[in-house]
C-alpha cells in the first residue's frame, strides 16, 4: 500500500485507519460540506499571494527582535 501511494509505511497505515474509520462511522454530509467550504475560503484568501514575498516579510519582521 505504501508503494502504491508513494508514502511511508506509517502514512499508509494512517490512511488505511482513517478510511476504515470513515467507512464504519461515516463523515456526516454536513461536516463534509463545511470542510469543502473552508477549503474554498482558504483558496480565495490566498489567491494571488506570493509565498516567497510572505516568507521574506516574516523573516524581516523576526530580525527586529
Amino acid at each position: 500500500m505504501a508503494r502504491r501511494y508513494g508514502c511511508s509505511l506509517s502514512e499508509a497505515t494512517r490512511r488505511a485507519l482513517v478510511r476504515q474509520r470513515n467507512s464504519e462511522l461515516g463523515v456526516p454530509r454536513k461536516r463534509r460540506r463545511e470542510r469543502v467550504l473552508a477549503l474554498r475560503r482558504l483558496f480565495a484568501l490566498f489567491e494571488g499571494n506570493d509565498p516567497r514575498a510572505e516568507v521574506r516579510r516574516l523573516k524581516a519582521e523576526d530580525e527586529g527582535f
